[in-house]
């Protein structure tokens, strides 16, 4: 039930910046509020999510390649 939280809430956040053009995506102050969910993997998940995020930006579909 915790990880579907999670996951919701780092969801929202995204969906927040893509629904908001005038807001930009600040990944330091979504890993500050993800620190209380997942504690010290927090850098690490931060770091994927980046990578995933960098590769669905070069991909004509929008799918990250380490993905597909």
């Amino acid at each position: 039930m915790e990880d579907e939280v999670v996951a919701m809430y780092a969801q929202g956040q995204l969906d927040d910046c893509v629904a908001s053009c005038d807001r930009v995506f600040c990944p330091k102050t979504m890993q500050v509020s993800l620190t209380g969910f997942i504690g010290d993997a927090t850098a690490t998940f931060m770091g994927e999510l980046q990578d995933l995020l960098l590769s669905a930006q070069k991909e004509p579909t929008g799918i990250p390649s380490q993905l597909v």
